[in-house]
């Protein structure tokens, strides 16, 4: 009976061992795609020129043209996020306001899901497909 629970607890504290290492593995995972957040939240903040995005998935927010003497309130949340440091999807909910410089609001959208499969080249994450919610 003693052995059943000794046997017992090497393969809980096995199972918790595991179960912390793929926690540490996916906030790894996570955190690796901060600057790909960053970079998606200046596009739609107006502050990448739209020659820079065209033909790109980030056309699909970039509305640099249209936001002179604006203001943009972005905020992108990671639902979840799957990769192996090369290629991967992140599923992301996000919303924007803009406010003219006279506070009149323009349209926004709000808590649009969308699905961006990204791949890594040369040290930087890139978006290279998105999908959104009809």
């Amino acid at each position: 009976m003693i052995q059943k629970l000794l046997k017992m607890n090497i393969f809980l504290k096995l199972a918790i061992l595991l179960v912390i290492i793929l926690i540490i593995i996916y906030i790894i995972m996570l955190s690796d795609t901060n600057s790909l957040i960053a970079d998606v939240k200046s596009v739609m903040k107006g502050e990448v020129a739209l020659s820079e995005t065209d033909g790109t998935p980030l056309q699909l927010y970039n509305f640099s043209d249209l936001l002179s003497n604006a203001k943009v309130n972005v905020k992108i949340t990671r639902l979840f996020v799957l990769h192996d440091f090369s290629d991967g999807y992140m599923w992301v909910e996000y919303s924007y306001e803009t406010v003219k410089n006279n506070n009149e609001y323009m349209p926004g959208s709000w808590r649009i899901h969308s699905r961006w499969t990204i791949h890594k080249a040369n040290g930087k994450w890139e978006i290279t497909e998105i999908q959104e919610d009809p």
